[in-house]
């Protein structure tokens, strides 16, 4: 299974529109891997994990044909990870498709509030249920509750039947629901990508996001759960500009130490 990383940034990407912190100086004048769009994963070459507002020219400067991608993971309806405008280009005017073509998006009851702009598309919405794996192409899809403040927001477990991954943003620490099925179902994760939205904090007072501290934390959990191994790829992921050190160059070193994977856009991973 391949893992590419569209964008890895939060809500306001680095370096932001209109500030002059540190991290967004750093990122202007360094620019290469510190430069961060909104945070998007692509598994193989066709089944997307959120619709940011820049899929599109993400994918085009990956060389990635959106058009051969009919399946797509919704975590949130936070509009950096789920901007519905896009879907409107699927109407008859604005694209041209073979017939019969469908794009089918993916996540919880939250998507019909947004219904009006899947009218006359070709998008088919599939509401999902928290634990309730299904089958999306050639993955077994499993959502699972997220801490993050939307009504219902979801972190998913995608397996190929080979490989099995943990896709874990936006969230906090994962509820405790999470964890007792993991173990229930005797999950073993070969790669987890994880929430590092505060960058270098040992812990916040902040339930929604993560931070180099709660991931290591998250870790020895998941160990201690005998869910993953020592050999168990984690890439940290979806950093802003108000966290601490998170400028690419600045926190790879600091995450290495820890052996966590540092993501940067276009960053790709075989496991």
């Amino acid at each position: 299974m391949k893992i590419t990383y569209l964008g890895t940034g939060a809500y306001d990407s680095v370096p932001a529109a209109f500030c002059h912190c540190e991290t967004c100086e750093y990122a202007r004048k360094h620019r290469q891997k510190n430069v961060r769009g909104h945070q998007q994963v692509l598994i193989n070459d066709d089944l997307l994990i959120d619709l940011s507002p820049e899929t599109h020219y993400r994918a085009n400067l990956l060389g990635i044909d959106l058009t051969l991608i009919k399946n797509i993971l919704i975590t949130h309806t936070h509009e950096d990870h789920f901007y519905p405008t896009l879907i409107t280009n699927l109407q008859p005017n604005f694209s041209t498709l073979n017939e019969g073509e469908i794009f089918h998006f993916y996540g919880s009851k939250d998507l019909d509030n947004f219904a009006s702009c899947y009218e006359n598309t070709r998008a088919v919405i599939h509401t999902l249920s928290p634990f309730v794996p299904v089958k999306v192409g050639k993955y077994t899809v499993t959502p699972i509750k997220a801490m993050h403040p939307t009504e219902n927001p979801f972190l998913y477990i995608i397996s190929d039947e080979v490989s099995t991954i943990l896709y874990a943003h936006d969230t906090g620490f994962l509820p405790k629901e999470d964890f007792e099925f993991f173990k229930a179902q005797k999950i073993k994760f070969d790669f987890i990508s994880l929430d590092c939205s505060k960058g270098d904090l040992e812990d916040l007072d902040y339930p929604w996001h993560q931070c180099l501290g709660r991931n290591v934390k998250t870790r020895e959990r998941l160990l201690n759960d005998g869910v993953i191994t020592n050999d168990t790829k984690i890439v940290l992921s979806h950093f802003s500009h108000k966290g601490k050190n998170t400028a690419y160059d600045i926190f790879a070193p600091i995450a290495q130490k820890q052996n966590f994977i540092t993501s940067f856009d276009g960053l790709e991973i075989e496991i």
